[in-house]
């Protein structure tokens, strides 16, 4: 291991997106990103599919 970055948290990025989970069945179906996340099921499917990369 280098010493220089012993104990040195680095910064990453992630370029592209995640697969879209089995269980998010929701799309934006022509709407905005702002409109859709009026609707409770969309709401909750991107909120849990965020949720899980997030404590992944």
């Amino acid at each position: 291991m280098l010493r220089v970055t012993h104990n040195l948290m680095l910064p990453t990025a992630i370029t592209g997106s995640y697969p879209r989970p089995l269980w998010f069945t929701e799309s934006l179906r022509g709407r905005s990103f702002k409109a859709a996340l009026g609707d409770s099921i969309f709401r909750e499917q991107y909120l849990d599919a965020v949720a899980c990369i997030i404590n992944a």
